[in-house]
């Protein structure tokens, strides 16, 4: 009879007892079996915490594609921005271009200018003004304030040099009597407010040039008329508010307004500043057109001899002025100021002085003549500096 250990009969085996038992009788599982197994053994809690963190894991990787996205949006950007800037500085080289196409419209067919009326004229120049006030800051007028021997010069060369330039000019041609006073008239007048748009262009000071534009205009009011009852003998009443109220209605204010832009948004109109000059471009086309159109009649009756004095009354003040700064020993950008300055005249302000306050028709030909030959000059001296600036940068 087989003999049973106590251990045995008690229902426990010993570890070291190798005999199979009743509850051994089944196979063992294999090792693969016995591994964890997800799908059987994970609660429901852990298949919703997995399905979340893989979500999670989805959406962080989505959101670093993103910066991929908006980095290829900006790169598209930049380079629609650079298009367009470099357009518009090629639009801007063929100013000269534009003003001739606009006159030769303008004079073939004046009706296509007649839609601009006063006030259309006075948004235009305001907005000339605002591309103009948006490329400066408070600093570049401390800064040209300080600059006060260029504003002197081109106060000198304004109702000194050029009056006295456009008197012996019509003592060449032999003009007679009311040419000879529309000719001193446009020596004598303030600078031409488009003269800040040909300065941005040339590279020049463009806080200078409206410096010296608000300049000429407040002394214009009381030079003007001595200058006429010297050279002329006539005395030329002034209304003095009035081109007061004008010239802060359309050059102090969009100035102002364009200045307090760039300071408010400065990302903005950096970026701004590199796309206004073709506004103002168009805008001074459009002033040249209306107001060739509305002088067709007086352009087209003036004789050459009375185009080649106004075109070497402008070419010639340019010039000087040029030479003047030089030998006071002005910067590049300044002497180019004084010449752009010093060669466009406001001639729309010399053909109303002409219309109001002198009673010959003839006498306002001559600023006629000189709406089309200023713009051209100062378009001229704007596109040759700024092309060159450009060759050398």
């Amino acid at each position: 009879m087989q003999s049973v250990s106590p251990v045995q009969r008690c229902g426990h085996h010993s570890p070291f007892d190798r005999s199979p038992s009743r509850s051994d009788a089944r196979p063992r599982r294999s090792l693969q079996l016995q591994r964890w197994d997800p799908v059987r053994r994970s609660p429901a809690w852990h298949w919703r915490l997995s399905a979340s963190l893989l979500a999670l894991g989805s959406f962080n990787k989505l959101g670093a594609c993103r910066p991929n996205f908006r980095a290829a949006r900006r790169a598209t950007a930049e380079k629609a921005f650079d298009v367009a800037e470099r357009f518009v500085s090629r639009f801007n080289d063929y100013f000269v271009l534009w003003l001739v196409l606009v006159t030769l419209v303008s004079v073939s067919r004046p009706e296509t200018f007649t839609w601009v009326n006063q006030e259309s004229f006075t948004w235009l120049l305001g907005l000339l003004m605002f591309s103009v006030g948006l490329t400066t800051s408070v600093d570049d007028f401390r800064s040209s304030i300080r600059n006060w021997l260029a504003v002197v010069i081109n106060a000198a060369a304004c109702f000194l040099l050029m009056p006295a330039l456009a008197y012996t000019l019509a003592v060449l041609i032999r003009a007679d009597v009311p040419t000879l006073a529309g000719l001193v008239l446009i020596g004598s007048i303030n600078g031409g407010h488009t003269s800040n748009l040909c300065t941005l262009i040339a590279k020049g000071d463009v806080a200078l040039s409206v410096l010296m534009t608000m300049s000429t205009t407040l002394l214009c009011i009381v030079a003007t008329p001595l200058l006429a009852k010297l050279l002329l003998g006539t005395v030329v009443s002034v209304d003095a508010v009035g081109i007061i109220l004008s010239t802060v209605k359309v050059v102090l204010a969009p100035t102002v307004l364009g200045l307090g832009f760039k300071q408010w948004l400065p990302n903005t109109s950096e970026r701004a500043a590199k796309l206004t000059p073709v506004l103002g471009v168009f805008a001074t086309c459009i002033i040249v057109g209306s107001s060739v159109a509305s002088c067709r009649p007086y352009i087209l009756s003036a004789g050459a001899p009375l185009q080649l004095a106004i075109l070497g009354l402008h070419l010639l003040g340019g010039l000087s002025g040029y030479v003047l700064s030089q030998m006071a020993g002005l910067s590049t950008a300044a002497c180019r100021t004084v010449a752009i300055e010093t060669s466009m005249k406001s001639s729309a302000v010399g053909y109303l002085l002409a219309v109001l306050h002198f009673q010959n028709f003839l006498v306002r030909v001559p600023a006629a003549v000189s709406v089309v030959w200023s713009a051209a000059v100062g378009s001229a001296f704007a596109a040759f500096w700024g092309r060159s600036s450009t060759r050398k940068a």
